[in-house]
């Protein structure tokens, strides 16, 4: 039952994100006019959806570039 529970929960998390245009995400993050936290959220979740999985090498260097601001 404890196992249902949390496929269903790990389903619901993810289907709102999915919905996420990922051009968007990164167009916040160059944009340097919006505020510091704004432009973190929205690297964050470019790096989940996007590179998390798919290319290690640039979820690295946007980790440091995350760091860095």
């Amino acid at each position: 039952m404890k196992k249902i529970f949390l496929y269903i929960s790990l389903l619901l998390i993810y289907i709102p994100i999915s919905g996420i245009n990922n051009d968007s995400l990164f167009s916040v993050w160059n944009n340097s006019s919006e505020n510091d936290s704004s432009r973190l959220k929205a690297i964050q979740m470019l790096i989940s959806q996007k590179y998390m999985l798919t290319n290690p090498d640039s979820t690295i260097l946007l980790a440091n570039n995350m760091y860095d601001l």
